[in-house]
């Protein structure tokens, strides 16, 4: 298959092996997780709390890096520049988010870790390392170094998983002990990472006569605008998102009883089997919006139509052969895997509403490529208002949870698909400013 006909962007295999390692390091994580704690409901809340923050926080900052650069990159411009701008914006960001931890530890605590503040701050830590992750993974996305990517996707969950097995062999298995698993894993994939960063090759640097760059061409310097003149939106798409995404589980911890802690282990279990499609399809995502970016900053409008058509074919593909897995196999896997029970019906809504939530993944990318930052947020905010309405409907917990979801991600995938496969070509494009 070609470049013009394959609907999958290139480099999607290269960070389609990373993610396939990082997915079984994943599933093998939650379960020992779930198999060597007596109640493992607190770690895996607080998985499902640090992906609410982390890519909702920092995702944004990979997005518009990766964007910048790859724009850069086509015009021939320098992307050190943008790379150090989006790395102060990251500094800022998790200033923020060490206020925020400080002043909401003790509620949190309370709310979903009986009062164990610890776990919290292990938690806050980790977020703040996915920062520095996403940052990475944005540079090394927008330079196209799609290789490198993949191993640091690796590297991230293989160590993961390897920390909390030598946590388990050393008889020292506890929740406190795999929140710092957690936090270790995207530390070391940073280090690691690090010295793989890619390079510019572009103009050269402001010489010693002019050390602050006054008399650089445009090229050799970089702007807030160059990311940030729509981050307030990005931001705002990036958390609804990631709530929308994590509503489900969050919901069920929160409202379940006391008594009930073996139900939300096996919603939990649920959720983390029916998402195996959107893992894999992380692969996809990381690499599209480079490939749409160089489109729409090229001008390339009928690739740019055709390629997402193509794309939204793949998803549908995709979720059809979920739904079937989930109702054919879905309560053996969640029965071997984490021996939790739970109905053919729930997990038949779940992965349906996975599949919903790629095709609204794919569309937001496509919008971002477009500069269409408010539409992003206003399509994941319908979703999760949906989510939230939806909830309100008197019924089992497990029930109507898993009916929300699918009805706040099929929301979200037909308000995000406004404009999103243009029926003419717009303006061309700016080329990250």
């Amino acid at each position: 298959m070609n470049r013009r006909t394959n609907p999958l962007p290139p480099g999607t295999l290269s960070v389609a092996a990373g993610l396939a390692v990082n997915g079984v390091a994943v599933y093998a994580f939650t379960v020992l997780v779930s198999r060597n704690l007596d109640d493992a409901s607190g770690v895996l809340t607080l998985w499902f709390l640090v992906y609410v923050l982390g890519p909702g926080l920092f995702y944004p900052v990979e997005q518009e890096l990766s964007r910048a650069v790859t724009a850069r990159v086509v015009e021939r411009e320098r992307f050190t520049p943008v790379a150090t701008r989006a790395a102060m914006l990251t500094g800022g960001l998790v200033g923020a988010l060490a206020i925020v931890a400080a002043l909401s530890a003790a509620p949190v605590a309370d709310a979903w870790f009986d009062g164990q503040i610890g776990i919290v701050v292990v938690g806050a830590l980790t977020v703040a390392a996915y920062g520095a992750l996403h940052w990475l993974r944005g540079l090394l996305g927008g330079a196209q170094r799609f290789g490198r990517l993949g191993q640091l996707l690796a590297t991230e969950g293989g160590s993961r998983l390897v920390f909390a097995v030598t946590l388990v062999i050393a008889g020292s298995a506890s929740n406190f002990g795999f929140a710092v698993c957690m936090l270790a894993a995207p530390l070391l994939a940073w280090m690691i990472g690090w010295r793989q960063r890619p390079h510019d090759t572009g103009a050269e640097e402001p010489s010693a006569s002019d050390p602050a760059g006054h008399n650089a061409t445009r090229e050799n310097r970089a702007t807030w605008r160059d990311l940030s003149e729509h981050l307030g939106w990005l931001l705002a798409g990036a958390l609804l998102s990631q709530s929308l995404a994590n509503a489900a589980p969050l919901a069920v911890s929160l409202l379940a009883q006391d008594d009930q802690s073996q139900l939300v282990e096996a919603f939990t279990a649920a959720v983390f089997i029916t998402r195996v499609p959107l893992f894999l399809f992380q692969a996809v995502q990381v690499s599209l919006l480079p490939r749409l970016t160089a489109l729409a900053t090229e001008g390339q409008w009928n690739g740019f139509r055709q390629g997402l058509r193509r794309l939204m074919l793949v998803v549908a593909a995709i979720s059809l052969i979920g739904v079937l897995g989930a109702a054919a196999l879905g309560q053996l896997a969640t029965r071997i895997a984490y021996d939790q029970e739970i109905g053919r019906t729930e997990l038949v809504l779940l992965t349906a509403a996975v599949g919903a939530t790629m095709g609204a993944i794919a569309l937001s990318q496509a919008q971002v490529a477009l500069r269409r930052h408010p539409r992003v947020a206003f399509g994941w905010g319908v979703g999760l208002i949906a989510f939230v309405l939806l909830m309100l409907i008197p019924g089992e917990l497990v029930m109507r949870t898993s009916i929300a979801s699918l009805g706040g991600a099929l929301c979200a995938c037909l308000a995000l698909s406004w404009g999103a496969l243009p029926l003419k070509p717009p303006d061309r494009v700016a080329p990250g400013r």
